[in-house]
């Protein structure tokens, strides 16, 4: 999914939503604006996931 969605030239920030939802995953209402923010988000909820599995 991730590398279909970044690689598309026409990239649409809200599909990468609905894809994301699609996955059980909650992003809280938050639409990254372009490629580099869905990077940092997903960044983001890699390091969640890892501080969370570490923790249990």
């Amino acid at each position: 999914m991730l590398d279909e969605l970044l690689e598309d030239p026409n990239y649409n920030p809200e599909k990468f939503v609905r894809e994301l939802a699609g996955s059980n995953i909650i992003s809280e209402g938050y639409l990254p604006v372009d490629k580099e923010d869905t990077v940092y988000l997903l960044q983001s909820l890699y390091s969640q996931y890892l501080q969370c599995y570490k923790k249990g």
